[in-house]
């Protein structure tokens, strides 16, 4: 390993005034001296950012009795991600287990001179920062310098005993468990039950959603079989075509098949399909939202053909012909019209692709990568925080605005921009600007319109929630299970 930075001494970045501790009680560098530390500068809007907390889970897991420290330093983007809550919630969400320190007013990341999401910083026992990585896929790379940073640390004398931190973190999964994509077809809703690793099945009616079928083990992996075995890793999106649901297998980066009426899982043959977020249908083909790409794949269900529809590759927001044009990280689909409906959540945008020649992709609402707000008003001026979640009918948008917590609409005839549902100030919940005594939404994910009223997947609150369009009326929907989808 290169020694470049050896002669670099980390700077003390657990000043009291630059952090508050998110997992853990409180503690100093002195505590964590001797140790090799790994700093993960992250923030968790980040799809690179979400990728690679697998390969530190798994190298904590290959260093547990080893004195390494892995640290998150949460460092947002969003003026929504620089809340203790929130990045608690994105903690529990992400399966973090090692401490995670929010950099309040990005000091800590100014202190290390990061520049971009994620940035990992490894630290060697004496103090000394030894290497800097940005962007994902560095798990091998990593193993490596750790290893050999022990070994160095051990021989100097200077790796003291590993420190442990006093862990506040406790999670308790419920039934839904941060709730993904919802689809529903004639009473059918199906919905991605993403943390508990598996998709439900039921009826949607007055009060409830009676679940028929829970599908999957609930024990993240990537298996095929029945309901009761098959397996999926933290699945997002869901289309619901018959008799058939097709799951964006988000984390296992693959597209997956289910048979209601055969009750067997399978997995339809694609490339990789990085961070696969979302998942629509029309006329025998499927439209997928590739967040870890910032790219729209296309696979024809008849032709078993799968190719790339829209985007370059790079993270921008840039209209045009669909395979030049630029996305960021696009995470929710619909369709009206031959119109492909994209929430771009990097960009805070909403972008739509013609499924006809020449295949054209436009921007509806949005401005740039670092431009986002909280403001309705005409679509040059409105502004969206990174929306998850789209449904489109009759010329309405709906958005599930996720870092505003709230519900927006873009009318596409007037090009006006309103707020239907809000979480204000206090966890008060607005609805067409009144407040009312009802629990608010917390980054909600998606929203699908059904019959005049919309189906909100309230991701935060695990909750699936029903807003009335004339009544103007929000409740949440009781999930009632029998014993054979428990």
């Amino acid at each position: 390993m290169t020694n470049f930075f050896k002669h670099i001494h980390a700077p003390d970045f657990l000043h009291e005034e630059y952090i508050d501790y998110i997992t853990t009680e409180p503690f100093s560098k002195q505590d964590i001296s001797g140790n090799i530390i790994i700093l993960d500068f992250w923030t968790y809007c980040c799809i690179n950012c979400i990728r690679t907390i697998p390969d530190l889970r798994e190298l904590e897991e290959r260093f547990n009795d080893d004195p390494v420290q892995f640290i998150g330093v949460h460092s947002a983007k969003f003026s929504n991600e620089n809340n203790n809550e929130n990045v608690l919630q994105a903690v529990r969400r992400y399966e973090i287990s090692h401490p995670v320190i929010l950099d309040k007013n990005r000091q800590v990341w100014d202190a290390f001179a990061v520049n971009a999401w994620p940035t990992l910083i490894v630290i060697d026992a004496g103090g000394f920062i030894r290497k800097i990585y940005t962007g994902e896929g560095h798990k091998d790379e990593l193993e490596k310098d750790i290893r050999s940073l022990l070994h160095e640390g051990e021989k100097q004398h200077l790796i003291k005993l590993k420190f442990s931190p006093i862990q506040t973190l406790t999670i308790e999964k419920p039934y839904l468990y941060y709730p993904g994509k919802i689809a529903i077809e004639n009473d059918k809703i199906v919905i991605a039950n993403t943390n508990n690793n598996s998709i439900l099945v039921g009826k949607l009616e007055e009060e409830c959603i009676r679940i028929s079928d829970k599908i999957g083990s609930m024990v993240a992996g990537k298996d095929n079989g029945d309901f009761s075995n098959a397996s999926f890793d933290h699945p997002q999106g869901v289309a619901l075509v018959g008799d058939l649901i097709y799951v964006a297998d988000t984390q296992n980066g693959i597209l997956r098949s289910v048979n209601l009426k055969t009750k067997q899982v399978n997995t339809i043959n694609t490339p990789e399909l990085r961070s696969v977020w979302d998942v629509v249908h029309i006329d025998g083909i499927l439209y997928l939202a590739l967040a870890g790409t910032h790219q729209i794949g296309k696979y024809n269900l008849i032709e078993k053909k799968y190719e790339i529809f829209a985007g370059n590759r790079y993270e921008n927001i840039v209209d045009g012909l669909a395979l030049q044009a630029s996305f960021a990280q696009p995470s929710g689909l619909s369709i009206q019209d031959s119109i492909l409906f994209v929430a771009d959540s990097e960009t805070s945008s909403i972008r739509t692709i013609s499924l006809n020649p020449p295949y054209q992709v436009a921007t509806v609402v949005g401005d740039g990568l670092f431009v986002f707000g909280f403001a309705d008003g005409n679509v040059y001026e409105a502004l969206f925080q990174h929306p998850l979640g789209v449904a489109v009918h009759q010329g309405i948008v709906y958005v599930a605005d996720t870092y505003n917590n709230a519900i927006r609409t873009i009318n596409l005839a007037d090009g006006l921009v309103a707020t239907l549902l809000h979480k204000g100030e206090g966890n008060v919940c607005y609805i067409d600007s009144k407040s009312c005594d009802i629990l608010p939404l917390y980054e909600p994910s998606d929203v699908v319109y059904y019959n005049n009223k919309l189906i909100i997947s309230d991701t935060n609150n695990h909750l699936i929630r029903k807003f009335d369009l004339d009544t103007k009326e929000l409740v949440t929907l009781d999930i009632i299970h029998d014993h054979a989808a428990a």
